[in-house]
């Protein structure tokens, strides 16, 4: 998203704009994953294990 709002290197957002939006987008894509989980019969369990593994991942 990021990426969107940058322009040869220059910054058109800054970080707490993007942490807004980041946080605004958490909501909907974890409405959406889980509902695709269930779409293939599995628990919506699964998107949280997901979201702790990528937490751990970017502690390294």
């Amino acid at each position: 998203m990021l990426v969107l709002f940058s322009l040869a290197g220059k910054n058109l957002l800054d970080i707490q704009t993007a942490a807004f939006c980041l946080v605004c987008l958490l909501w909907p894509t974890a409405a959406v994953t889980v509902k695709r989980l269930h779409d293939r019969g599995r628990s919506g369990a699964w998107a949280f294990l997901m979201i702790v593994a990528w937490m751990l991942l970017a502690g390294n």
